[in-house]
């Protein structure tokens, strides 16, 4: 965990949020199956287990946590997103994970407090 005294900048923790994103969703998903009743509390989970994670690296963000669920099938999906942010201290990660019948889209934004 980073002090909250200390000016922390997006590039220090960039590879340990991206991390953690990759093994909390690729741990959580491996073994669900695609079913739109579910998807809240997937979601639900996701974004809890995110928060409590992205806190103890650093306490010098505000964290936006954005997961998007589809069934995987041939279907076309776009997304797009543009934030205004500090390039120097802010940033985010954002990833595609594909599993047997789910695909998941993460957005992750860090802003430094």
């Amino acid at each position: 965990m980073v002090d909250k005294e200390e000016k922390v900048l997006f590039s220090e923790i960039e590879d340990l949020v991206k991390t953690t994103m990759d093994k909390t969703i690729k741990s959580f998903f491996k073994d669900k199956v695609y079913n739109p009743k579910d998807n809240d509390f997937f979601i639900k989970h996701i974004n809890d287990k995110l928060s409590k994670e992205f806190v103890k690296i650093s306490t010098n963000f505000k964290y936006i946590i954005s997961l998007i669920l589809l069934r995987n099938e041939d279907s076309g999906f776009t997304q797009n997103t543009i934030v205004s942010y500090d390039e120097e201290t802010d940033g985010c990660v954002i990833e595609k994970y594909v599993f047997s019948n789910i695909i998941c889209v993460a957005n992750i934004f860090c802003f430094a407090i």
